[in-house]
């Protein structure tokens, strides 16, 4: 028989979007989901899904978070809503673990704070259809909005033939793709574009390119695996390495930064770019088949790895179990 916890949302509004996919992760366990806006709900073994900062938030969080370890219950947190890694985080303190979305280190704590990705928003896996990578339509792909460095995202990847765009305006755009014809777009597609959100690099495109085959092509802000696109020659012009600014700013400072997949997941085998202006010499770099293969592998079995690993730590916290959770 499944061991029962308690999943208490405290808004569901953003936050609704990760529900599918940390039920998902959770999947071994009997869960509970409860809406509780005003914060009266306690009970044991509980993950609580706080409502997004604001100015009272480590207050107001704390306060309530307290409350639980006062009363003598066993009580997780699953963090999703620090896309900028603003929100404070002080009341980690007062609770038994944390799950995280967007890796901050200064969130992480072994034993304690533990990051999981994104992951693929609610209702799109189901309308995902399965097609070998080599008889898509689409050489790339990208719906959404035209924000951040995504002007030149478009700019580069329009010199690139077979490729398709949907653009909107705002989140959840009522002009956008229904999520059947996203899901379409998306199986049919070889190479996802998976330009930055708001502040941070993961956004759920990432996750449903993984989910529905494809191969993402994602931005990096550090790392000594950047230095193939400085040094590559056809991208001398394109991104300006001429310039003795660009060498003292854009090259050294990146050697200086890790890079946050690896940061975030260790090995990472997904194709990413600094600059979107190096785009076509990063795709003509790629073998479709062995790439999309790796991909695969490895996507599986990074979810198999977050099951037992989340098992692991809701089983010792709040079941006293000391062996590790086997999870499939």
């Amino acid at each position: 028989m499944a061991q029962k916890i308690h999943l208490i949302y405290q808004n569901l509004g953003f936050e609704k979007w990760h529900m599918e996919w940390l039920l998902a992760l959770l999947k071994g366990f009997d869960v509970e989901c409860i809406l509780d806006p005003d914060r009266s709900v306690r009970l044991d073994r509980a993950i609580v899904v706080p409502a997004p900062g604001g100015p009272d938030s480590e207050a107001r969080i704390g306060a309530h978070l307290r409350s639980f370890r006062e009363r003598g219950l066993r009580v997780g947190l699953a963090h999703v809503t620090d896309e900028c890694f603003d929100e404070p985080i002080g009341y980690y303190e007062h609770v038994d673990f944390v799950f995280r979305n967007h890796y901050r280190q200064s969130g992480q704590k072994p034993g304690h704070g533990f990051y999981y990705p994104l992951g693929s928003p609610v209702g799109l896996k189901e309308n995902l259809v399965s097609k070998p990578i080599n008889q898509r339509k689409y050489t790339w792909s990208f719906a959404g909005q035209i924000k951040t460095s995504r002007q030149a995202m478009l700019k580069s990847a329009e010199r690139i033939k077979g490729g398709y765009a949907h653009l909107t305006h705002d989140w959840d755009d009522p002009r956008g793709l229904s999520r059947k014809d996203y899901a379409a777009l998306l199986s049919d597609t070889v190479f996802v574009l998976c330009p930055r959100g708001n502040c941070s690099v993961e956004c759920f495109r990432l996750y449903e390119a993984l989910d529905a085959g494809a191969i993402p092509i994602v931005e990096d802000e550090g790392g000594l695996a950047m230095c193939k696109e400085f040094l590559d020659p056809r991208n001398f012009m394109r991104i300006g390495l001429w310039r003795r600014s660009y060498w003292q700013y854009h090259f050294r400072n990146p050697l200086k930064r890790q890079s946050y997949w690896e940061a975030a997941f260790g090995e990472f085998p997904v194709p990413r770019l600094m600059h979107w202006e190096t785009l076509e010499t990063l795709l003509q770099r790629i073998d479709i088949d062995r790439v999309s293969a790796r991909i695969r592998e490895w996507w599986g079995q990074h979810q198999a790895f977050l099951r037992s690993q989340m098992a692991t730590v809701i089983e010792r916290a709040f079941f006293d179990v000391k062996e590790p959770a086997m999870a499939g």
